[in-house]
């Protein structure tokens, strides 16, 4: 996240950034899904258009920086075994269902699961979730009567950091810290981007801005009010997988997945969370920063209000994300929104996973 310098009349601004290029991503699951998507591409703009911010409407991003054949509809048929209930079967029952037939939910069975205790929770989110997919997760809802809060899968194990008073750039490293502590490592911020984050500098030549690649580097100083910008999700990949030593655990780049499956097969499925890149407050993207490559021959651009989250957990309408912004703690923001702004960023994901997990970045 990069903060905003008040502008003194008169006075050229220079704002920088880069849209760059996404990665591929395949997505297996169960055996049965296996979706590829296609890279990304993002245009770059000539060399003569360093000079000033560029205005967009939202639509005009989405349609010059997103590949429609990635926006796939997602194939939720393939449920797991062992949700559904015949008519007179017990809760839990793990029977294979064979599939020409129905399998029934017995709402007496679940309510008074519900009641007894045996079903709450993340359990009983992710219960609901499997047997309906994630359209019909509200109907779950309302027809038990149950509230937002005691209806909802949440990881409550990722520890909040702010990046207030420390990193008031380095949204994206303070989202990676986040990450590395959730699995256990004993690092703060600081240290992960002094140690780990590849950073290259951003200067003004004859009224030209140059700076790096921020797929390659950060573009800036973090640690700056005004001279950080920020990087992508193969920057914070390739950092957090230089801090890692569990050599069964590696830092993924699952740029292209749609926001629900990294919530489904990431947080929910795997009990992880996910880092991804999205805007302040969700809003819009309305304006971009730009700067030259080093060598004259690249123009970079880069979303004035990026930020970076971390995702863990849902409810029927909401998302929940540790904000580092401002110390803004954890935050709910409505589902279609959460997804605009992902979309807009380029669907960019980061997660830590284990060598064994099923997902994994396209080869």
């Amino acid at each position: 996240m990069r903060q905003q310098p008040p502008e003194k009349e008169g006075e050229k601004t220079f704002r920088f950034g880069n849209a760059g290029e996404g990665t591929s991503a395949q997505l297996p699951s169960d055996d049965a899904l296996l979706q590829r998507f296609s890279p990304l591409s993002f245009p770059r703009l000539h060399s003569n258009q360093f000079s000033k911010n560029i205005s967009l409407t939202s639509a005009y991003f989405l349609s010059q920086y997103r590949d429609p054949s990635i926006l796939q509809t997602e194939d939720h048929s393939d449920l797991f075994a062992g949700i559904y209930f015949w008519e007179d079967a017990p809760l839990g029952d793990q029977t294979e269902f064979p599939a020409e037939e129905q399998a029934l939910l017995d709402w007496d069975i679940l309510l008074q699961a519900i009641a007894c205790g045996d079903l709450s929770g993340n359990e009983l989110f992710r219960f609901c979730y499997e047997y309906s997919g994630p359209d019909e997760i509200l109907i779950f809802r309302d027809m038990i009567g149950l509230v937002d809060e005691d209806f909802r899968f949440y990881l409550d194990n990722v520890p909040y950091l702010s990046q207030e008073g420390i990193l008031p750039n380095g949204c994206e490293a303070v989202s990676a810290t986040m990450l590395l502590q959730s699995s256990g490592f004993s690092i703060s911020p600081e240290d992960f981007v002094r140690a780990y984050l590849p950073m290259e500098p951003v200067y003004l030549e004859w009224g030209c801005r140059y700076g790096p690649d921020p797929n390659q580097a950060y573009a800036g100083d973090p640690f700056s009010e005004n001279g950080g910008w920020g990087c992508f999700a193969p920057v914070i990949t390739e950092a957090l997988n230089q801090c890692l030593k569990d050599p069964d655990q590696k830092a993924v780049n699952l740029t292209g997945l749609s926001l629900e499956q990294v919530f489904s097969e990431v947080v929910m499925k795997n009990n992880t969370p996910a880092a991804i890149w999205v805007t302040i407050d969700m809003q819009e993207i309305s304006s971009m920063y730009q700067w030259q490559s080093y060598d004259h021959s690249t123009t970079y651009l880069y979303p004035v209000n990026q930020h970076c989250m971390v995702l863990i957990g849902r409810d029927a309408e909401h998302y929940y994300l540790c904000d580092p912004y401002e110390s803004n703690g954890v935050v709910r923001y409505p589902i279609e929104q959460v997804e605009q702004s992902y979309l807009a960023m380029g669907s960019q994901c980061v997660a830590l996973l284990h060598e064994d997990l099923s997902i994994t970045p396209a080869s």
